[in-house]
């Protein structure tokens, strides 16, 4: 028996020995070492090419997440485009996804833009489209969305008391305010941690403004092309 554990006992200790040998326990340190310092270069010059560019960095980070934001909601606007249940939110973001309306929105607010924030004209059209693209984009499944949360409460109470279906006034009115809002929402936060600028009050009326003249038009609209229930 003791002829028979020794040499593999033997043979265990020549195996550890070579897998730990301190050569290569040196030569893995090395490598971990000069990965690590590989990495740690690449994260300075990262810091600094940010220092040094703030705005060119900000801007590529916002287009990184819009870009990849958008292609998510674009492969989710089918579901909403061909939903079977219908309600005012859903007939009104489809109408606002129409060509001339999203033109009517950018001349409203590039005059809103140029008024109160107080930009030159190429970087005033440059902001309304980036504003517009963010809401236009985003709009597909939030402006629905909240006519989904305004359906649950308070419109189911409201139904109730008064016995209306889905489609009555104060479902329409609010699915408008909500676009509205949606939207102001959307564009305040580009134009804030883009394009820098102050969003207030005085702000946040000005684009709640533009957006009711832009949204006011397209919600008309269902008036006189009223869509197929």
């Amino acid at each position: 028996m003791e002829h028979f554990i020794k040499p593999l006992f033997a043979r265990y200790q020549v195996s550890l020995g070579n897998a730990y040998s301190p050569s290569s326990a040196w030569l893995a340190l090395e490598r971990f070492n000069l990965k690590s310092a590989c990495i740690r270069q690449a994260e300075l010059g990262n810091e600094q090419y940010v220092e040094a560019n703030p705005t060119t960095a900000k801007m590529k980070t916002f287009s990184n997440r819009f870009f990849y934001s958008a292609l998510l909601l674009l492969c989710l606007m089918p579901l909403s485009v061909s939903a079977d249940v219908v309600w005012p939110a859903l007939y009104l973001e489809e109408r606002l996804m129409s060509l001339e309306f999203i033109g009517l929105g950018l001349l409203v607010e590039l005059i809103v833009i140029c008024g109160v924030f107080k930009f030159s004209l190429p970087l005033a059209l440059l902001a309304d489209i980036v504003a517009n693209a963010a809401s236009s984009i985003l709009g597909i499944i939030l402006i629905p969305l909240s006519g989904i949360v305004w359906e649950i409460f308070p419109g189911m109470i409201i139904n109730y008391i008064f016995h209306w279906g889905t489609f009555n006034p104060v479902g329409w009115g609010a699915s408008f305010v909500l676009a509205c809002l949606v939207n102001v929402a959307l564009e305040g936060y580009i134009l804030k941690h883009v394009f820098k600028q102050s969003f207030n009050r005085k702000t946040f009326f000005w684009l709640l403004f533009a957006n009711a003249c832009s949204v006011g038009i397209a919600f008309a609209s269902l008036w006189w092309e009223p869509p197929i229930l």
